[in-house]
C-alpha cells in the first residue's frame, strides 16, 4: 500500500488529482495510447507500475529500459502476446466499457 486509501492506481489518480482527476485521465488516456504504440513497435515487453512515472499532469512515462537496452535477468524475456496493457491502466481509464478506454481505442489504431 503506498499511503492510506491508496491501494491501487486508481485510488493515486483520485486522492492526487482529486478535483482535476478527469483532467489527468484524460492526459493518461492519451499519453498511454502513444506509449503502447512505442512500446508495441520497438518490442518494449517490461511494462508494469514499477517501470512507469506519472509526471504531476497526468502524462505517463516509461523509466526503465533495461530489457529493451539489454538482455532480461537470467536470460532473454519471452513474452507470448505482442501488446500487453495492464489491467490497471484500463480501471483508470474507467474499464473496458468507459468513452476514455474508447478513445485510448481510437488514438491506439489511428
Amino acid at each position: 500500500m503506498l499511503a492510506e486509501g491508496i491501494e491501487t492506481l486508481n485510488d493515486f489518480f483520485i486522492n492526487y488529482y482529486g478535483k482535476h482527476v478527469d483532467k489527468a485521465r484524460k492526459r493518461f488516456c492519451r499519453s498511454l495510447a502513444a506509449y503502447s504504440l512505442i512500446c508495441y513497435f520497438l518490442q518494449i515487453k517490461d511494462r508494469h507500475n514499477a517501470n512507469i512515472l506519472l509526471h504531476k499532469d497526468g502524462h505517463i512515462a516509461h523509466i526503465d529500459f533495461g530489457f529493451f537496452f539489454t538482455k532480461a535477468p537470467g536470460g532473454k524475456l519471452e513474452v507470448d502476446v505482442p501488446f500487453k496493457l495492464v489491467s490497471e491502466y484500463v480501471e483508470v481509464l474507467g474499464g473496458q466499457h468507459s468513452g476514455l478506454f474508447q478513445e485510448f481505442r481510437k488514438l491506439f489504431y489511428k
